[in-house]
């Protein structure tokens, strides 16, 4: 006679076994597999352990004990990724240029701790608004503002006697027009800093030196 052993194992690997499907097919594969298929106690054997798992199954959903145990793994991961998330944001906080973000700028980082895409989004549009203010006190004047949804994006700031300097969140896509103006006076005749996360890092020293060169022409 078969062993309950190896009738469990059978069982275990009929597909659907969750579900309480058991198909004459399932059955007949598995048990083909292992050489029993004209077997009449290995069919019943399997049959009964099958409808003792799938009944373990049903009521294993509604013991609140197996069902926390059942989470506790995803609750674990979700805690990880929140102290990860957590983590990243305190970084942001507590970059250098940081320190002269607005309050209103740093209330915005903190509070999408949930979504790092838009943390990020916000301490770039933060560090943006900042250089630029700062930019003023180290003698650069701002020709122009552009914006985008109402947004602004872009910083054209201008060093007297030295040359001008974009800062931005995004490139200026060169097509049409604007690409042969460019090629016509060799280039757009201002230095560039996009900001992405490796200048969030710079601090208000690197900031300055890196404007004054790029608009300088020597970056």
């Amino acid at each position: 006679m078969i062993s309950d052993r190896l009738a469990a194992e059978i069982a275990t690997d009929i597909s659907a076994i969750n579900s309480g499907a058991l198909t004459r097919r399932d059955l007949t594969e598995a048990l083909t597999d292992r050489g029993l298929l004209h077997d009449q106690d290995a069919r019943a054997s399997v049959k009964r352990i099958h409808a003792l798992k799938t009944a373990r199954w049903a009521h294993r959903t509604l013991d609140p004990l197996l069902l926390a145990a059942s989470y506790r793994q995803t609750k674990a991961q979700r805690l990880r990724e929140e102290r990860r998330r957590q983590a990243d944001t305190d970084a942001y906080l507590a970059l250098p240029i940081a320190a002269h973000w607005r309050s209103d700028r740093r209330a915005a980082v903190a509070k999408a701790t949930f979504d790092q895409d838009w943390a990020l989004d916000e301490a770039i549009a933060a560090t943006l608004e900042a250089v630029t203010r700062l930019a003023r006190k180290w003698g650069f004047e701002r020709r122009h503002t552009s914006r985008s949804s109402g947004q602004a994006d872009s910083r054209y700031l201008v060093l007297p006697g030295v040359g001008e300097v974009r800062i931005s969140d995004h490139e200026i896509p060169v097509y049409g027009e604007r690409a042969f103006r460019y090629e016509q006076n060799g280039g757009p005749g201002w230095g560039e800093v996009i900001i992405q996360r490796k200048e969030l890092a710079w601090s208000p020293v690197r900031w300055r030196r890196e404007l004054i060169l790029r608009a300088a022409g020597r970056r």
